[in-house]
Parts: C-alpha cells; sequence; structure tokens
C-alpha cells in the first residue's frame, strides 16, 4: 500500500531570485511527487519576471540517478513575456523503480535541486555483493544469534538515579547508567509516570553526538508510557561495530523488560539517522519489542556489509518509517529497499519539505500507529 503524507507546499512558494538573474523560479508541487507505471517523472516550474522589457529564458534539467550518475540533460529555451511567468515542464522516462535527483539550472547557475521518486514500493536491493565477498558474518541472521548469545554473559550494572531538577508532578526522572560489552559505560535518562503499573515503554535510541544541551527534549513517546532514552556510542570497526551497537540496543530492552511496572511485550523501540538502524533491527534481537519506528534512517555501514535480504527477513515486529524526501537519495533507496523486504505489518511516510522528518508531525503519526497496533 502506497502510503504518502504531504503536508503544505513542497517547497517554498517565494520565487528564488538572484542578482544575476532578470528571472526568477518557483518549483511547483506535483500531486505526491511520486510515479507509477507508465507515468513519465516531470518536474515543473514557473518562470517569472516582474520587469518591464521581455526577458530570455535558458534553462536546463541535468536528470541524476540515487547514485549521482548523470543520465538526461533536459533544456529549455524561450522567452518570458514582460510582467508575466511562463510554466515550464521536464519529464524523463526510465525503467528502474528508484529515487532520481533533478538539478535546475539557469546559466552556471543551480537553481534548485529536488528529488523525485519512481515505484518506491518496488525498489530492491542493489548491494547485493558477489558470493564469497561478504565477510563470514554478512549473512545478518547469524550476527543476531551471536549478539543475543553473547549478551546474557553481560552484567550490565543498570542504575537509576533520581534526577530532581528533571522530576515532574507526573513523572519520575533518573539518570540511567548501564555497561555494556567492552566495558564501554553507556548513559541516558529514564521517564516513569508516578503510581503506574502494567506500563507500555519506549527505548529512544539516540546517537551521541546528537545529544543538545535539553534532555527533556529526546523525551518524545505518549504521555503515559515510561521511556529509556540512550546515546549510543559508536565504536569498534567491522564485527565488533555491529556487536557493539546491537549489544547496547537489547540491554535497553531487557532493562525496561525487568521493571515491575513495565509491561515486558508492550515495549517499542524508536531512533533516528544512525541509530534507527538499530531501531529497525531491535525485534531481530528480541521478540518481546512491540513495533519499531525508523525516522530518516542511515543504513550505510548496514548494507555495505549485510544482505538486506537477511535483514529484512530477521525482523518480525511492525515497523513505521519516515523519510524526508531531500535526504540524500542514496539513504532513501537503502531505506526503501529494507522497507520492501519486510513480511509483517509496516507502513511509511515521505516528509517532502526538509531533509529530515519534520518532528511533531512525526509524532502525531506515530502515536496513531501506536493506536491502531492496540486495536
Amino acid at each position: 500500500m502506497k502510503r504518502f503524507l504531504f503536508t503544505g507546499i513542497f517547497l517554498s512558494a517565494a520565487a528564488l531570485s538572484f542578482a544575476a538573474d532578470t528571472v526568477s523560479y518557483r518549483l511547483c508541487r506535483i500531486e505526491n511527487w511520486a510515479f507509477y507505471g507508465t507515468q513519465s517523472p516531470t518536474v515543473e516550474l514557473v518562470a517569472e519576471n516582474d520587469r518591464g522589457i521581455a526577458q530570455i529564458l535558458d534553462i536546463k534539467c541535468s536528470i541524476l540517478s540515487n547514485a549521482g550518475v548523470p543520465l538526461y540533460e533536459l533544456l529549455q529555451r524561450g522567452t518570458v513575456p514582460q510582467k508575466d511567468s511562463l510554466a515550464i515542464s521536464f519529464a524523463f522516462k526510465t525503467l528502474e523503480p528508484g529515487f532520481y535527483n533533478a538539478v535546475l539550472w539557469s546559466g552556471e547557475r543551480v537553481v534548485n535541486s529536488v528529488n523525485i521518486a519512481y515505484e518506491p514500493e518496488k525498489i530492491a536491493c542493489e548491494w547485493t555483493v558477489e558470493e564469497g565477498a561478504l565477510p563470514s558474518w554478512g549473512d545478518f541472521r547469524k550476527l543476531a544469534n551471536i549478539v543475543s548469545l553473547e549478551r546474557r554473559d553481560i552484567d550490565p550494572g543498570f542504575t537509576l538515579q533520581r534526577n530532581k531538577v528533571m522530576s515532574g508532578k507526573e513523572k519520575n526522572v533518573y539518570d540511567f547508567r548501564m555497561v555494556s560489552r567492552d566495558g564501554k559505560v553507556i548513559k541516558g535518562y529514564a521517564a516513569f509516570p508516578k503510581g503506574a503499573k502494567g506500563l507500555k515503554a519506549m527505548v529512544t535510541l539516540v546517537a551521541a553526538e546528537k545529544k543538545g544541551e535539553n534532555p527533556l527534549a529526546d523525551f518524545t513517546a505518549p504521555a503515559n508510557m515510561a521511556e529509556l532514552v540512550v546515546y549510543l556510542v559508536e565504536r569498534g570497526e567491522g564485527e565488533e561495530y555491529f556487536k557493539n551497537m546491537l549489544t547496547d540496543t537489547q540491554l535497553c530492552i531487557d532493562f525496561l523488560s525487568q521493571r515491575p511496572e513495565i509491561n515486558p511485550y508492550g515495549i517499542y523501540v524508536q531512533g533516528e539517522g544512525k541509530a534507527a538502524a538499530c531501531s529497525y533491527l531491535s525485534s531481530a534481537l528480541d521478540e518481546r519489542v512491540a513495533a519499531s519506528f525508523v525516522a530518516a534512517p542511515d543504513f550505510t555501514r548496514f548494507v555495505e556489509n549485510f544482505s538486506v535480504e537477511s535483514m529484512a527477513g530477521k525482523v518480525s515486529a511492525p515497523v513505521l518509517f519516515g523519510f524526508g524526501l531531500q535526504d540524500r537519495t542514496s539513504r532513501l533507496q537503502e531505506g526503501f529497499a529494507l522497507y520492501n523486504g519486510l513480511k509483517n505489518e509496516k507502513e511509511y511516510f515521505i516528509f517532502p519539505l526538509g531533509s529530515s522528518v519534520e518532528r511533531n508531525k512525526w509524532k502525531y503519526i506515530r502515536d496513531t500507529f501506536i493506536l491502531r497496533l492496540g486495536e
């Protein structure tokens, strides 16, 4: 099923003007910015001339593949009458499902750049490595089993210390600490609604470099949930890197499932960027995960080392994806390959305005998805 959510105008309605140009350009919104079947992917814009004399128009549209390979160069030339505008359309044909980048040029100056999709739900894995070329741990299912077994020998020494400044009338907030694989200390915060039992809970994975000055901003779970916010520290090379990240994730699930006020089978996992890969794979490590939420994912390191089929095939919980259409096209391509490989319940939304998902809208979509899972 197609799950596109587009809100507002794709790009600002304000024309993009440059001192060296006498014509300004406004990119028009096309329904969904995704094309299917026999449709030709199309970019439309309006050239506007607010001067009292006619202006010469010379605009080029370069079409690049998701890997940045030039595919087409389309040209439009003409005249924009005085105090008038001119609609311009560039269309191209492709048989390959994927994301494409259209770069618009006025002379030597880039006017705009936009990503568009063709049959995104048919994007398949492009990263299949020749047999024998993958390392011995290239099948993700094998690594997931190793991580689950090794985790049993780790004493994480979970500790909580009440944070008086961050705690409030309805929730207690604690400084969280655990010791993970390789003896690494992992820190974060945990919040529990006061006096509640049988709680659902959210593990929020945040890349350590994304930690802001106000930790409360990282708490995004619904108010009736407990939440553990953990700052993942990337470390190690090769197999060690993946073992460390995945062990951190599974230990977080362990911590919440052991708490007396938590429903151990009502644990959700969410992440953004690099941390999103761990949220996507969380149910591959632990069957207690009720669902995972994957925002603006960056799967680069994973798809370079594991087959898409072995990762998607191991995921067992419902998954919600959120994509920013202006993210790097390689990330969109990888993300949809992994999305399309899932066999369980899944949905996706694409946000057009920025390079990432729009946070408030994403929270609303995620919470709605949670409510549907409870029906």
